[in-house]
């Protein structure tokens, strides 16, 4: 006899659907059979509609009773193996953590920059109105965020994405989402300051996976091209390098003590600008910000979505790679970032710096607009030329190009300001687009 499956419209689907008992099918089938008028035939449209109408109900009630105890275990996913409510296989396991704990770029948007307290919770309302979703589905994003935050923040120097996989069970993509999220809200990085409206969630997820790639406690070797495969997620972790961070707060007070390295550093980039490339067309204007390389946005996981693009270590190896694409800035152009090139400068050493500091730290990316995007584009920079820029600045970076032979630990300064312009650099250029 025909079944009929019935898939009710429920926040959670348990793999069990009604459908028509044989005898129930077989009944119906009898009685249709045996109506001769259309008396008959019109009392039995009406028991079958009742019928329907009855067992999509009870389904709809059994399914919302289910996500009522199902709930309770998918908060702990890992206890999925051991429940013996439900009968359910891995597969259905994973699908029904998966969408549990799916995200909403909207509600992150939302609430980045805010400390995940039962405050916010309290505005989940207001959150609501503003992203357009549902009460109930907004605190269930706020818990399960603050419920990966809390295992993340148990061990903060063990990958992020592998604290997450343990404790939730979750693909590594979406783990990924989770490792940048968190560490956003770790380090409060504020999204409202006008400034940087236009930025969307997805631009900040990329940006933070930007930072955690080149900045955390174990990095990827920038000097790598591409990253050794060995590497995977260890540099996930949520905490930023502390010798890095001292480091680039001490470059700060070594670059800028006398005007006299800050003068050889101008004379050089200058020169970079002024040396005539190889094979390059004496118009700027085919190229655009889309012909830079920068890494794609979050719809991977957060080991393959950003795709860094590390400069060699070879200052020959830089100018060959560049110089044939890019040509020559304008003379106009060059002389106004000759003349902002100080401020510029002290605006990234300055950014840099407050990475020791937390209160500053979470303003990077309005600094970054206001200290070296807007100046940038007051000159007329395109963004080809706001690359070979930050390109220029990495190879001018030498001991005796500065003379700072007399720096201590001038290797280890070098590779620290490397990785801190890299990721600044991957930043810009995708904020200049």
């Amino acid at each position: 006899p025909p079944t009929l499956a019935i898939t009710p419209a429920s926040p959670m689907s348990v793999s069990s659907s009604s459908v028509l008992s044989s005898s129930q099918a077989s009944g119906l089938a009898g009685s249709s059979s045996a109506a001769g008028g259309p008396s008959a035939r019109s009392q039995m449209a009406v028991y079958s509609l009742q019928t329907w109408s009855s067992l999509l109900l009870h389904e709809t009630e059994d399914q919302y009773r289910n996500y009522r105890y199902m709930e309770n275990i998918l908060v702990n996913p890992p206890s999925l193996a051991s429940q013996t409510m439900f009968q359910l296989a891995p597969s259905v396991q994973k699908f029904l953590v998966e969408n549990y704990y799916l995200t909403d770029d909207l509600f992150l948007r939302e609430v980045l920059g805010k400390k995940l307290t039962n405050g916010l919770r309290r505005d989940m309302q207001d959150i609501a109105e503003k992203t357009r979703l549902r009460l109930s589905c907004c605190y269930r994003l706020f818990d399960n965020l603050k419920r990966v935050h809390k295992a993340v923040l148990q061990d903060t120097k063990v990958p992020a994405v592998d604290v997450i996989q343990a404790h939730f069970m979750l693909s590594k993509e979406l783990a990924g989402k989770y490792a940048r999220a968190v560490f956003m809200s770790i380090h409060r990085f504020d999204g409202g300051k006008k400034r940087i409206q236009f930025l969307s969630y997805a631009d900040f997820d990329r940006f933070a996976g930007i930072l955690m790639q080149y900045w955390a406690a174990t990095p990827i070797p920038v000097a790598a091209h591409p990253p050794p495969a060995s590497t995977k997620d260890t540099a996930l972790c949520v905490e930023l390098d502390a010798r890095f961070k001292d480091d680039i707060r001490d470059l700060k007070a070594h670059l800028l003590s006398t005007r006299e390295v800050i003068e050889r550093y101008r004379r050089f980039v200058k020169a970079r600008f002024q040396t005539p490339p190889l094979g390059a067309s004496s118009s700027s204007s085919s190229l655009t910000p889309s012909s830079i390389t920068t890494p794609p946005l979050s719809t991977t996981p957060l080991t393959a979505s950003v795709s860094t693009t590390p400069l060699s270590t070879s200052t020959s190896t830089l100018s060959a790679s560049s110089a044939s694409v890019i040509p020559s800035m304008p003379k106009h152009r060059l002389k106004e970032l000759e003349n902002k090139f100080k401020s510029i400068l002290k605006g990234l050493l300055s950014i840099g710096a407050n990475m020791s500091d937390p209160k500053e730290f979470k303003n990077i990316f309005d600094d970054l607009v206001e200290l070296v995007v807007e100046p940038c584009r007051r000159i007329g920079m395109t963004g080809p030329e706001l690359d070979q820029f930050f390109i220029y600045l990495l190879e001018g970076f030498d001991p005796h190009i500065l003379d700072l032979l007399g720096l201590k630990h001038r290797q280890r300064f070098a590779q620290s300001w490397r990785r801190y312009l890299e990721a600044i650099r991957l930043v810009l250029i995708h904020m200049y687009s």
